[in-house]
């Protein structure tokens, strides 16, 4: 069987509530980047791999009236704050260990992507991974999980995708995928024995 991860809340650690928290100091600025950043169409943008950091904190300064220093720094902090999930780890070895193939499709910016690839040591498990910023599509778009099964020769049929967002799982549906939606470890661990996956 084919297991293809997301990332943000899967597989590393996604909690930007504290992160925000941590860096800005009203509740009023907090309201803002949660609405007018990780709300915003810029988001996605960057997650599209069409917009960099640098031209997307000047727009969310404008945009917010929060500094563009403080704004950089949670840009900045952000993939330092992807930090992996022991209890996802541990089930991604135990399913590769059986002989699996595993993959990675995750939205995520550039920079975002490139600290990670640099700085965490698990690529080895799985096969290169899929970036939404690398290849201008993004999750829950039909289109990004066409190119998943596509660019590695899958069938849907004898594949599983594992994301915590709804919205990604359906979509993975309507092309005929296996799915679960990601709640914790012990929860996928369930599902995957399920499908006869561990």
């Amino acid at each position: 069987m084919n297991i293809v991860f997301d990332l943000g809340g899967v597989v590393l650690d996604w909690k930007p509530k504290l992160l925000i928290e941590r860096i800005f100091p009203t509740d009023s600025d907090r309201k803002k980047i949660f609405t007018q950043v990780l709300g915003h169409p810029d988001w996605v943008k960057m997650d599209r791999g069409i917009l960099d950091w640098k031209t997307a904190t000047i727009q969310a300064a404008r945009r917010t009236g929060i500094s563009e220093e403080l704004i950089r720094n949670f840009f900045e902090l952000i993939p330092k704050n992807l930090v992996p999930i022991p209890d996802t780890l541990n089930l991604i070895r135990e399913i590769k260990e059986v002989g699996h193939r595993l993959f990675i499709l995750s939205n995520m910016h550039h920079e975002a992507a490139n600290y990670i690839e640099k700085n965490l040591d698990f690529w080895n498990l799985f096969e290169p991974p899929i970036f939404s910023c690398r290849i201008n599509m993004v999750k829950p778009e039909i289109s990004i999980f066409q190119y998943l099964l596509d660019s590695h020769q899958l069938k849907a049929s004898e594949t599983v995708f594992i994301d915590d967002m709804q919205a990604n799982v359906e979509s993975a549906q309507e092309l005929g995928i296996n799915t679960i939606k990601f709640e914790n470890a012990q929860q996928c661990r369930q599902q995957l024995k399920n499908l006869g996956c561990v």
